[in-house]
């Protein structure tokens, strides 16, 4: 009987996957944890570039995330020892939803932090930190104004830009590390081209379109330099938008104290022009971002170089800057006018209904559910209509709704990937007699230590819910009695038992089982 029962289990770890982390807490806080210990030594060698199939990887991932497959995109991560937390931020009393990329506890890939916005106020501004710590202050200042104007990502970079002792292939020098000039290491990120940080660009640049991309540096100001040095990676040409132009006008109405070189402007300057920075090299059209600079100014790289005192040192000074990007770049207009937002209870089932006035670029709506620990979940995908200026109704049935309360929310995605969440919407059933019987994939999973089951019985009887290791012995019994026809929830607490694969069987009146697998990792 075991052995049977173990062979029967083992064909289930065929589909062993990994889902995205619910994680709750301040994100803020979070970050600056991850600057605070950021290792920061030179030339330990902590950091190893990654290999081309890690890079694949990391790529594969960050794809997927703007997909919005979120579940494909925490697999890919696991594979580099990476995970992805849907990171509910509860600081500055709100509650909203990010992806947050990081290293696993046990990682030694010090590849950097990539935070996502599934619901940017403005879908085509990527913020960079690449120096976050020892350029003092710009990965807490990139973080704050990615939060403050709602952008699209923020990339943070993951260990200090001298800790590797060897040199990168691309052309350029610095003196940073030692004092002297000397090629840039390895893990200089802004300065190669099979890191991270390039690869998240590169694969946002191909995925948005007109993507601007705003990097945060800090140099120390002596003689007479500015207190900014502003360039687009290139020294020549103004481009088609000179955005840099409107960020000074905008930054002195922030302080009119402020001290300026746009670089594409003064061609006799020559320091910290960023012409070799290879993600500039890249949003310009460089054939070879590795050897080749720029020829065209396409105006969407952004290399900030600040001075410490008035930008860089205290919060205030980061409103200056979060507040003159703000008015520099507009924030998105809806892209679909929601009429209404509807539901009724027929036969058992909710019917959503909703209206738009008008769309545009509208690819369609996630239709999301919120379950019984309140995480979101989609259930299913509607077409929009694109362009459109006159009135459409939408329509969708959930087949399977939950006795009690039940919470829907509308995602609507654009053409180009980005989204915003729409209305919410709460239907209250008192009772639903379900057509069969059925055990659902339990939540969250992977678990640490909690998670719920929830499974439905169409007629009464005698009812066995049974916890199983991987060899097929039983660990637990969470159900067994006699139970009405409905829809059940049922808390599985694995605290004291070690990570690892665990099924879970539900037995109706010793005929129909039904089961299902389940990760515990700790």
């Amino acid at each position: 009987m075991i052995r049977t029962t173990v062979i029967f289990l083992l064909g289930f770890l065929i589909s062993n996957s990994f889902a995205q982390i619910p994680y709750t807490a301040n994100l803020r806080t979070h970050v600056d944890s991850i600057i605070t210990n950021m290792i920061d030594t030179e030339g330990t060698n902590e950091y190893q570039s990654p290999t081309v199939q890690q890079l694949a990887d990391w790529d594969s991932t960050i794809s997927k995330l703007l997909s919005a497959d979120y579940s494909d995109a925490a697999i890919y991560a696991n594979q580099i020892d990476y995970r992805l937390l849907a990171f509910t931020d509860n600081g500055d009393n709100q509650s909203k939803l990010y992806y947050v990329l990081e290293q696993t506890q046990a990682s030694t890939n010090y590849w950097g932090t990539f935070i996502y916005n599934p619901s940017p106020g403005r879908t085509k501004l990527f913020i960079q930190s690449p120096h976050p710590k020892n350029e003092f202050n710009t990965g807490k200042q990139g973080f704050f104004v990615f939060k403050e104007i709602g952008a699209r990502a923020f990339f943070l970079t993951g260990i200090y830009r001298c800790n590797n002792s060897a040199f990168t292939d691309c052309d350029g020098t610095t003196s940073v590390c030692t004092g002297s000039s000397e090629k840039y290491r390895i893990s200089d990120q802004p300065h190669v081209v099979n890191g991270t940080l390039h690869k998240t660009t590169e694969r946002m640049e191909n995925r948005i379109s007109d993507m601007i991309t705003i990097q945060l540096h800090g140099f120390s100001k002596d003689g007479n330099d500015p207190d900014l040095i502003m360039s687009n990676g290139i020294q020549s040409d103004t481009p088609p938008v000179d955005y840099l132009d409107l960020l000074r006008t905008n930054l002195l109405t922030q302080d009119a104290t402020l001290t300026f070189v746009i670089v594409h402007e003064d061609q006799n300057w020559t320091e910290l022009r960023g012409l070799v920075n290879t993600q500039g090299r890249l949003i310009n059209g460089a054939p070879d971002p590795c050897d080749d600079n720029a020829t065209v100014n396409t105006g969407r790289f952004l290399h900030l170089e600040q001075a410490k005192v008035k930008l860089r040192e205290t919060e205030a000074d980061w409103t200056k800057m979060a507040n003159a990007l703000a008015s520099t770049f507009a924030e998105d207009g809806l892209p679909v006018e929601l009429v209404s937002f509807d539901g009724e209870i027929v036969e058992n089932k909710i019917k959503l209904v909703w209206q738009t006035a008008t769309e545009t670029k509208n690819y369609g709506f996630d239709v999301e559910k919120s379950n019984s620990r309140d995480i979101w979940e989609k259930i299913a995908f509607i077409n929009g209509h694109g362009n459109s200026s006159s009135p459409k109704e939408y329509v969708y049935i959930d087949e399977n709704p939950s006795v009690g309360k039940n919470k829907y929310r509308l995602k609507q995605i654009d053409t180009d990937g980005a989204f915003k969440y729409l209305e919410t919407l709460e239907i209250e059933i008192e009772n639903i007699v379900p057509s069969e019987l059925s055990l659902f994939q339990n939540y969250p999973n992977p678990f640490n230590p909690v998670t719920i089951i929830e499974y439905e019985l169409p007629t009464e009887g005698i009812v066995t819910l049974k916890i199983y290791d991987l060899l097929g012995k039983e660990i637990s019994t969470l159900v067994n009695g006699h139970k009405n026809p409905g829809r059940y929830s049922v808390e599985f607490n694995a605290e004291n038992l070690p990570s690892g694969i665990y099924f879970y069987r539900l037995t109706s009146n010793g005929e129909h089982r039904l089961i299902r697998k389940m990760q515990l990792l700790k």
